[in-house]
């Protein structure tokens, strides 16, 4: 009597389907993966960002009298640079707050890629109006903006 021949094994299309499927569930993994890791880069940034403006609520309201001269400082294109206090020179208000400033600015360009930090005020720039501060930060395309507005 003759014998059927039996398959052992599996036929080369189960294989192949098998081996999609993998490999589908993989890509979708490493996807996963770099979304979530692009997502912890960007709750990092927030944090530094929101860092830096938790420092400028604490400091200007000691400088309510000079918010005007932080908006031109804020308008200025380039780092701010401080010259240091001395006896002979002690600081003034503005000079403190162009330190501020200062610090702020180095900070975030330390912390972030291509950072600015913004400050601007209804006019007139006093207390009771509306402050506005910002940080804005990343590549051309892809842009983060943080801005926090704030009336004291």
């Amino acid at each position: 009597m003759a014998r059927l021949h039996q398959q052992q094994g599996f036929s080369l299309l189960e294989v192949q389907l098998a081996l999609g499927i993998l490999a589908l569930g993989f890509g979708l993994i490493s996807h996963l993966y770099l979304l979530l890791g692009q997502q912890g880069r960007l709750t990092y940034e927030r944090q530094q960002a929101v860092s830096v403006l938790q420092q400028m609520i604490i400091v200007l309201p000691h400088y309510h009298e000079h918010l005007a001269y932080l908006q031109a400082l804020s308008n200025a294109e380039s780092l701010i640079s401080v010259q240091a206090c001395t006896m002979e020179q002690p600081c003034t208000a503005n000079k403190m707050l162009a330190s501020h400033w200062h610090s702020w600015q180095q900070q975030l360009e330390e912390r972030l890629d291509d950072s600015a930090l913004s400050f601007t005020c209804e006019s007139p720039c006093q207390l009771g109006n509306r402050l506005t501060f910002g940080v804005v930060w990343g590549v051309s395309n892809k842009r983060q903006l943080l801005a926090l507005e704030w009336r004291y």
